[in-house]
């Protein structure tokens, strides 16, 4: 937030001079923010990982996923998808 969000929440509360009302906005701010980086650390982390593994397994059964698009492929050309296992 910037001071002049500061200052409009002070008005609105009828206390347009209040120093420790200030502190405190701020404070609260300053929480806030940390949590969010702290939140979206650990969510990349996870994304990392999750992405770590799928190489993983990309790597270890690469010709199987290889087949297995060139089978849809085929698939698709003859009007069936695998991933509703239905005719078009």
């Amino acid at each position: 937030m910037n001071d002049e969000r500061y200052k409009d929440i002070m008005n609105q509360l009828g206390m347009p001079n209040s120093q420790s009302l200030q502190t405190a906005l701020r404070q609260v701010a300053n929480e806030v923010g940390q949590e969010l980086k702290k939140e979206n650390t650990e969510l990349r982390a996870q994304l990392e990982e999750q992405k770590e593994d799928t190489l993983l397994y990309k790597t270890q059964y690469g010709e199987e996923f290889d087949r297995a698009d060139k089978a849809e492929a085929q698939l698709a050309r003859c009007g069936y998808t695998m991933r509703m296992n239905t005719f078009l």
